[in-house]
């Protein structure tokens, strides 16, 4: 005989992604849903990590940003002219 339990499961789903420069909402860009065919990336991340790290765990801090795509371009285009090297380089997997 089996015997099953009910569990009600709480997850969490994202809804919504507000430019932290501009206020815009905007859909997330990372898309691999396959139903439109769309699997382009374009991928951003920005955040600073900081604290202690042992091999039982650890602690600290973190700052992320985000930012449409329109404000990426403005980022970029700021770290540029105050002269902050930006690296390219392809990627294949």
């Amino acid at each position: 005989m089996r015997k099953y339990e009910m569990e009600m499961v709480k997850s969490r789903k994202l809804v919504e992604i507000v430019c932290d420069r501009c206020g815009k909402s905007f859909e997330s860009d990372l898309k691999f849903d396959g139903v439109r065919g769309s699997y382009g990336l374009n991928e951003f991340q920005l955040s600073w990590r900081w604290g202690d790290h042992y091999p039982e765990g650890g602690s600290g801090e973190k700052i992320q940003v985000e930012l449409c795509r329109g404000c990426r371009g403005w980022l970029r285009d700021l770290l540029d002219k105050e002269g902050v090297k930006l690296r390219s380089e392809d990627w294949d997997f």
